[in-house]
Order: C-alpha cells, then sequence, then structure tokens
C-alpha cells in the first residue's frame, strides 16, 4: 500500500522473488533471487507402530473413557500430529518466519535467514524485507548488491517500516545503490522522522545544517538533532555534541557538549568519544582528566576513529580536531 505523503518517484517495485530460480542480471532490479539452501528442512514424521505380542490386546478406545489411562505410543502419535500442523501453519506465517529468520541471524546462519527473509517479504512482511535489505547491502549469506538492497528498503518502507524510509533516505544522499537525489533524500528522511524514526530525524538535520535538499536552517537542524538526542539516537547525540562543541550553529556551551557527546559515545559512536576525549585532556570548560581522556581515545579508537587512534598511541598526541 502507498503510504501517504511518499516522495512522487520512489523506486520501481520490486516482484516477488522466489528462491528456486539462482539466475542474476546486473541490468534490472526485478532478477529472480538466489537459490537458498534452507538448513531447517523437516524430514516427513515417520509412523508409528504398537509392538508386536503374541496375545491380541482388544480395542481401547480411551478418548470415550476417560478413566482408562493414555498409553506412552498415543502420547507421541498426538505429539507427532500436533508437531506437524504447528509446522505447516509456522511454514505460511510471515511473522513466524521473520522470527526463525532472527534465530538464524543469531547464529550466523545468514544463508538460512535471507531464506526465511525471503519468503516472509514475499508475504508482505515489511520487517523481513528490511532485514533482507541489509544482508544484500553488507553481503552477508547473499552476494552483495546495493541497488537490489535499495529496492527492497523501498519496499520496506511504503510497506510501513519507517526504519526502511530513512535507510533509503540515506542511501539517496550518498548515491548508493541509487542515483545521488537530495529531494528524495529529504522526502524519505522527513518521513522517517514524522513516524518516529530517529535516525530519519538525524539525517534530516543534516540536510538542513547544509542547506542541501531544503534551505539551510540551523535552529531546525538542531531542533532535530535535540530531538533524535533525547531519544537516545547516537547520531543525533554525536551531531548535537559537535556543534555546542564547535559553537557554531548555537553559543559555544562545553558543558551541553559533553552530555551529547556523554551519551553518544556511550552508545559507541566513535568521533563523539574523540571529542569528548579533546575536552577531558585540555580541560576546556570541563575538569581537566588525562586518564579519562586516554580511555576515550581508547574507545574511540577500537569504534574506528583514527583520530583518536593518534591520541591515544601517540605518548604526545595531537588534539582530535573539531573541525
Amino acid at each position: 500500500h502507498q503510504l501517504q505523503g511518499a516522495p512522487s518517484a520512489p523506486l520501481p517495485k520490486i516482484p516477488d522473488r522466489t528462491l528456486d530460480h539462482p539466475q542474476r542480471t546486473d541490468d534490472t532490479l526485478t532478477a529472480p533471487a538466489p537459490s537458498f539452501a534452507h538448513p531447517h528442512h523437516r524430514p516427513p514424521l515417520q509412523q508409528l507402530h504398537p509392538p508386536h505380542s503374541s496375545t491380541p490386546l482388544p480395542p481401547r478406545s480411551w478418548w470415550s473413557n476417560p478413566g482408562l489411562p493414555i498409553g506412552l505410543a498415543t502420547l507421541v502419535v498426538i505429539a507427532a500430529v500436533a508437531s506437524a500442523a504447528v509446522w505447516v501453519h509456522h511454514g505460511k506465517d510471515p511473522v513466524v518466519l521473520y522470527q526463525r529468520a532472527l534465530v538464524d541471524s543469531s547464529l550466523k546462519d545468514f544463508a538460512g535467514a535471507a531464506a526465511l527473509y525471503q519468503q516472509a517479504c514475499q508475504l508482505q512482511n515489511a520487517k523481513s524485507c528490511t532485514a533482507l535489505a541489509l544482508l544484500y547491502e553488507t553481503g552477508n549469506g547473499v552476494a552483495k548488491d546495493p541497488r537490489y538492497a535499495a529496492a527492497l528498503y523501498d519496499k520496506a518502507c511504503h510497506g510501513g517500516d519507517f526504519e526502511s524510509c530513512s535507510a533509503l533516505g540515506k542511501r539517496y544522499f550518498t548515491g548508493d545503490g541509487v542515483p545521488r537525489d537530495l529531494q528524495q533524500a529529504f522526502d524519505f528522511d522527513q518521513m522517517a522522522c514524522n513516524a518516529g524514526d530517529l535516525a530519519g530525524c538525524s539525517q534530516l538535520g543534516i540536510l538542513y545544517v547544509r542547506g542541501e535538499g531544503v534551505p539551510r536552517d540551523p535552529a531546525k537542524a538542531m531542533s532535530l538533532f535535540k530531538t533524535a538526542c533525547d531519544g537516545d539516537d547516537p547520531a543525533g547525540c554525536s551531531a548535537l555534541g559537535k556543534h555546542y562543541a564547535d559553537g557554531d550553529l548555537v553559543p559555544r556551551d562545553t558543558r551541553k557538549a559533553v552530555i551529547a557527546d556523554g551519551k553518544a559515545c556511550d552508545a559507541g559512536h566513535a568521533s563523539a568519544c574523540t571529542r569528548l576525549g579533546d575536552l577531558y585532556r585540555t580541560g576546556d570548560g570541563i575538569g581537566q582528566d588525562t586518564e579519562k581522556a586516554k580511555l576515550l581515545y581508547q574507545k574511540g579508537c577500537l569504534a574506528g576513529d583514527g583520530k583518536a587512534c593518534d591520541a591515544w598511541l601517540n605518548p604526545a598526541p595531537t588534539l582530535a580536531s573539531r573541525q
């Protein structure tokens, strides 16, 4: 279903991709999906036979005589039939397919997860489309395909999973898997933010800071970053901390910078840890604490910030730039 307020020119909708055609083409998003070997194939249940006896036993109708005990064999048969019924039902339930795929992903069986996400996505489970898009984006369990990932994000977004809307907005901003289109980036980020997806609010704030896809509006940007940070979005907190530390969009306020960057660093945002390390190393607006600064540089380095690595490993570190 098309959502009200959706961008006027979304990516083309993708048809359902069956799992029994492994051929792919490079010039279309509608190519069939790779064939995934399902790791959870369950063989047919074996029939249970009563044990042989030289003395024939009279027939027992325990369901018409509740006073008689239920035999073990009867219980096994009942359990087997119930299990088979549940298995057939679950095989058609997109929510259960999605949950089973999450288990496979947690066990690092990404190919098995992709097969289950694919089935659930075909059954219009938007979260499964999002999860499948992430696998195609990263190349886990499937061949990496940014264009098909973007098409899946589009399908999920219009299916009501607004996390995919912000993911698609980011790709229109960077041009990853789709042509770069700042207006589309703004539309999808705004759709996500309005629906409560905080990553969309953070990305929308960046557009307002840069004046890309929308007129520049620093006050609007800071409001969006604050909304995202209040909801514990690491990118929003990091952006808020950066601009409070720089004093470029608002008057400089190191106390607010420490609070915002602290939340972002605790969530693993590398550059926020580095900025926070700078503030503690110099005592800029806060009490100087070189040991704490060192630990923050270490955390930023391990999270992937090269500037933090230089500051942590160099005996006489150069302050990481805040520009």
